[in-house]
């Protein structure tokens, strides 16, 4: 029997099937990946071109003028980007979105 996942075909030679099964890996989930990433890389700097980064810095900035402490604000940064985890799994385009968004505030 072969141990290769389903949509898998193995190459006749034993050994050489887990190169195999790391190619198909490779060429599927990389690709997903790689286009979510791109999006959100195109996104992030469509915004800055545009000048949303400044314009939400300057929205936000004002009513965070009134916290004493910088903690306070890192931590709500903390959940926020805990609640975009959800929405955009990739780690990458995470780091990107956030840079755009909330390096600019901090």
């Amino acid at each position: 029997g072969t141990v290769l996942p389903k949509g898998v075909s193995g190459t006749g030679i034993s050994f050489l099937d887990p190169f195999e099964v790391m190619r198909n890996l490779f060429s599927t989930r990389a690709a997903d990946l790689g286009l979510m990433i791109m999006t959100l890389m195109g996104f992030a700097h469509y915004m800055d071109h545009i000048g949303a980064n400044e314009a939400v810095v300057r929205v936000v900035t004002r009513p965070l003028r009134t916290l004493r402490s910088p903690y306070v604000l890192l931590f709500f940064s903390y959940l926020f980007a805990s609640l975009l985890q959800l929405a955009i799994p990739s780690a990458t385009g995470l780091a990107v979105l956030l840079m755009g968004t909330m390096f600019p505030i901090m």
